[in-house]
C-alpha cells in the first residue's frame, strides 16, 4: 500500500498546519483507489501509530474551508465526509488529480525507454536490409532523425536528447493533447476553453522548435507545477496560464531555472 506524495504539498497553504499535513499524507496512503478513507480517527491512529489527538486536529483542519486553496471545490476543503450523519469516513477531494499526475522523473524515464526501443528497432531493420543485400533509398519518411539537446530539468546538469522527424512533426501537431497535458500536469492554471487559431499557431511553432513529443510537454508542465512563482506564490498572486507557456522564450527561461529559484 502506498500513495503519491508531491513536493507541491509543502509549498501550499496546507504546509502551515503540520497536523493537517501529516494527517493528509496518511490519508493518501490509506485511501482506496477512489480516494475514500472509510475509517474512524482511532482506526487511522492505530494503523499509522500517530497519536489520536494529532489525527483529530488534522482532520478538523482538512475539513475546514480554505479560500487560498488551489482547488476551489468544496470551498477549498481537502476532505469531505462520505455521510453527513456520521463523524467519520471521508473522500479526498483532489484524489483523482493527484493519482493521474506523473512526476517529471517518471516522464523522462519513459521517454528514454521509448527512444531506446526506437533505436534498437531501427538498427535491427538496417541490419536485416544489409544482410539481404538490398539498396535502401533514403526518403523523407526514413531520413535520419535530427535531434536537439533540451534540458527539461533545470535542477540537474543532465541533458536529454529529443528525437523528432521534423517534416512529420510540422503536420501532426496534437493541439488538443497538449492542452490536455497542461490541464493534467499544471492543474492550478486557468482552464483553456477554446483553442483559437492564434493558440494553434503558437503551439505548432513550439512543437516544431524543440517541443516535439507529448512526453516533452508532460515533463514541461509537471516541472512548471513545482515552481512557487508560477503557481501563485509571488507578490501579485499571479498564476501562469496556457498562453504564457507557449510563448517563444518561456521554455528557454524554464531551462535556465528562472522560475525555480
Amino acid at each position: 500500500m502506498y500513495g503519491k506524495i508531491f513536493d507541491s504539498m509543502y509549498d501550499g497553504t496546507i504546509s502551515a498546519n503540520w497536523q493537517g499535513l501529516v494527517t493528509f499524507q496518511q490519508m493518501i496512503v490509506l485511501c482506496d483507489a477512489d480516494g475514500t478513507i472509510d475509517m474512524t480517527p482511532p482506526a487511522i491512529s492505530r494503523r499509522t501509530g500517530i497519536p489520536l489527538d494529532i489525527i483529530e486536529a488534522g482532520i478538523e483542519y482538512l475539513e475546514a474551508p480554505d479560500r487560498w486553496s488551489r482547488t476551489p471545490d468544496f470551498d477549498g476543503a481537502r476532505i469531505v465526509r462520505l455521510d453527513e450523519h456520521r463523524p467519520w469516513g471521508w473522500f479526498i477531494v483532489n484524489h483523482e488529480k493527484y493519482k493521474n499526475i506523473k512526476d517529471a522523473d517518471t516522464v523522462r524515464d519513459q521517454t528514454r525507454l521509448r527512444v531506446k526501443k526506437h533505436r534498437e528497432k531501427k538498427k535491427l531493420q538496417e541490419n536485416q536490409q544489409s544482410s539481404n543485400g538490398e539498396n535502401v533509398t533514403v526518403t523523407q519518411g526514413n531520413a535520419p532523425l535530427r535531434h536537439t539537446d533540451t534540458d527539461t530539468d533545470t535542477d540537474t546538469d543532465k541533458k536529454e536528447t529529443t528525437y523528432v522527424d521534423a517534416p512529420a512533426a510540422a503536420t501532426t501537431c496534437p493541439h488538443q493533447k497538449i492542452v490536455d497535458s497542461y490541464h493534467t500536469y499544471f492543474p492550478v492554471g486557468p482552464k483553456v476553453k477554446v483553442i483559437t487559431d492564434k493558440r494553434k499557431r503558437s503551439i505548432k511553432a513550439r512543437w516544431v522548435n524543440g517541443g516535439n513529443g507529448l512526453e516533452f510537454w508532460d515533463a514541461y508542465f509537471a516541472h512548471a507545477a513545482k515552481s512557487r512563482f508560477l503557481t501563485g506564490n509571488n507578490d501579485r498572486n499571479w498564476i501562469a496560464d496556457f498562453d504564457f507557456f507557449i510563448r517563444p522564450d518561456t521554455a528557454t527561461f524554464m531551462q535556465e531555472g528562472k522560475y525555480h529559484k
